[in-house]
């Protein structure tokens, strides 16, 4: 065996595990949005403060003829800090459960401990004039607090 060949055979196994996991990675997409955007993970933040930052509500209503998107939003702050930047993303579903993507707010309120915190945001956003909206599941995917440094400073 020569050195071409041994190449050669190491840059056929690196191909084939690549596409083995391409083939993986597309067979486990319940659907082509999800597959081309996946779901957005939260931050360690948000997961360090689950049961005190509580995104309580969020609405979302749709202007087909304007494009406007209005968002109301309302989160509870039950932690020891003032919470600013909050980033919430809303993943849109039609009546028969029909994903149409997934959109993102960036509040830029604060909303200070023992607070709760309404917002309305208003934006064009694009929606195909298909999509008639019946559901919008929100979460919070990431903030920061006022006062701390870092989630991992807090657990030393």
């Amino acid at each position: 065996m020569n050195k071409t060949y041994v190449a050669n055979s190491v840059l056929c196994l690196i191909i084939f595990a690549a596409l083995v996991y391409g083939l993986t990675y597309v067979a486990q997409a319940p659907d082509a949005i999800a597959l081309i955007n996946p779901k957005p993970k939260v931050s360690e933040m948000v997961e360090h403060y689950a049961e005190k930052i509580v995104l309580q509500k969020a609405v979302i209503s749709t202007n087909q003829v304007t494009h406007e998107t209005r968002a109301l939003f309302s989160v509870d702050n039950h932690a020891e800090h003032a919470v600013r930047n909050l980033i919430i993303v809303c993943e849109l579903t039609d009546g028969e459960g029909n994903s149409w993507g997934r959109q993102k707010w960036v509040v830029y309120g604060s909303i200070e401990p023992g607070a709760q915190g309404d917002f309305e945001i208003a934006d064009r956003r694009y929606l195909s004039h298909h999509v008639k909206l019946e559901k919008s599941d929100c979460f919070l995917k990431d903030f920061k607090l006022l006062g701390e440094k870092s989630v991992a400073s807090s657990r030393h």
